[in-house]
């Protein structure tokens, strides 16, 4: 697998959300509203950032194709801010200006670092799979379902996509720096895993996950990921994978 098939993709699916059954009228009853409409600010303000640092690291790979597809990354994640906007504007909710998570998320990322960026990344992946599953089955809007389909497709595509460099960094540690990688990642992901609950955890119940089942949800989808990275399971071809209503 090479950078220049993940660039393809990204250059493939920027139609991805040309299928959303748009209303144009609001669809949320006001306990459907009240439910979503502080993680779903949060989330929409999460996704939708320039990229600037990302792709000034992104050099670092000295790939070009790499870079590529890191904008091609950063403009589905826009696109994902865009249509959570747009449904936003549907329902009358505001799109908000800054949250101290997503402060604390774009500092953290803020580093010379690329491996560790896209490990923060890849964690921030992890999390949306198991936040838009639970968004999808808290509400009855058809509009809004559709969207978070189409992102949980997009976010698997996109685990796939900062697993494939992450194996490239964990195959230059040695021994030791492997261990550390693995255990260093697992605690990162289990601190993050308690913030989410507690920030999230209304739409986390809504959504069918009581605090057990949301961890165990959120180790698995890391579990799988690091045995893409460690090269214990396949990393999947790149391939369009719209969805269809």
């Amino acid at each position: 697998m090479t950078f220049k098939e993940w660039h393809q993709y990204f250059q493939s699916n920027r139609d991805h959300f040309d299928y959303i059954p748009w209303s144009g009228e609001p669809e949320l009853d006001g306990f459907e509203e009240k439910l979503i409409t502080r993680s779903i600010q949060q989330f929409q303000k999460g996704e939708n950032s320039d990229g600037k640092h990302l792709m000034q690291l992104s050099e670092k790979m000295n790939d070009d194709y790499y870079t590529l597809s890191i904008k091609g990354l950063i403009q589905e994640e826009q696109n994902h801010a865009a249509a959570l906007g747009q449904f936003m504007a549907q329902e009358k909710i505001d799109t908000i200006g800054n949250h101290w998570l997503d402060t604390i998320f774009k500092r953290i990322i803020k580093t010379p670092s690329l491996e560790f960026t896209i490990m923060v990344l890849l964690a921030a992946e992890l999390v949306a799979t198991v936040y838009y599953k639970a968004l999808r089955q808290a509400t009855y809007s058809r509009t809004l379902k559709a969207i978070c389909r189409q992102i949980l497709v997009d976010e698997q595509m996109h685990i796939q996509f900062q697993t494939s460099a992450l194996q490239l960094f964990y195959l230059k540690h040695n021994s030791f720096g492997r261990f550390l990688f693995r255990n260093f990642y697992l605690a990162f992901m289990l601190l993050t895993s308690y913030v989410i609950w507690f920030q999230y955890s209304n739409v986390l119940k809504k959504g069918g996950y009581s605090f057990t089942k949301c961890m165990y949800a959120l180790l698995k989808e890391f579990a799988k990921a690091m045995r893409m990275i460690i090269g214990k399971a396949p990393i999947a071809q790149p391939q369009n994978v719209n969805q269809t209503c």
